[in-house]
């Protein structure tokens, strides 16, 4: 199927990597692949702070390695002083905990570098277009603590999970027992788009399966 294009382009983007050529290839990648407007780098954490300061930026992608990062959990901070922005990460890490970490600081996304550009394309589009993006890897390693901050998320009822209303369709079409396809289908995505909604509604109810993640969508009255 013929990847979807996002429906808003990452105009002003800031690109945090202690790496030169990553930088590089990232600006390139992004002006090239999202139409990026304006690209801004980043060598340590300090710098991306100040940039932000100073311009105002739509997307940030942050390489966890970069110095001054001491831990995942700071980028709590970028997200408490500019909440519009989106905030990515994008590393080598495909340790659960950093994921995690990244997640309970309320990132957007945690990307692994492993990814392909059209990959990294459609996921920072996916991103863009409101949802979170959870990588597959960690869904694959059990699913109990996750934590998805979701900038869209639905009020709930107390404690229970939160989902975007994008996840909410979604949760629901698997509880009538759509397949993948027939979900994709149904709310115009692209069958990756739905992989990734799917991965996201199962770590965020701490769901085994699809059959779990029904059950626990019929507890919650859904």
């Amino acid at each position: 199927m013929t990847q979807r294009k996002s429906s808003r382009s990452a105009a002003r983007v800031l690109v945090a990597d202690d790496h030169g050529v990553t930088r590089f290839g990232l600006v390139q990648f992004l002006r090239n692949k999202l139409d990026a407007l304006a690209t801004y780098e980043a060598q340590r954490f300090d710098d991306a702070l100040a940039l932000l300061k100073s311009h105002t930026v739509d997307l940030a992608i942050f390489d966890l390695s970069i110095p001054g990062l001491s831990s995942p959990a700071d980028l709590a901070q970028v997200r408490d002083t500019w909440p519009a922005m989106k905030v990515v990460v994008l590393s080598a890490s495909h340790e659960r905990g950093d994921i995690l970490t990244a997640l309970a600081a309320g990132v957007h996304g945690y990307i692994v570098k492993t990814e392909t550009m059209d990959g990294l394309a459609e996921r920072l589009g996916y991103i863009l277009s409101g949802e979170v993006y959870v990588p597959p890897c960690l869904t694959e390693r059990g699913r109990g603590s996750a934590v998805v901050a979701a900038v869209d998320a639905i009020p709930d009822s107390g404690s229970g999970p939160k989902l975007t209303v994008r996840q909410m369709q979604v949760l629901k079409a698997i509880m009538r027992g759509q397949s993948n396809k027939q979900i994709a289908k149904e709310l115009d995505l692209a069958i990756g788009t739905v992989k990734m909604h799917v991965s996201a509604v199962l770590t965020a109810l701490g769901a085994q399966n699809r059959l779990h993640a029904a059950s626990l969508g019929r507890s919650l009255g859904g």
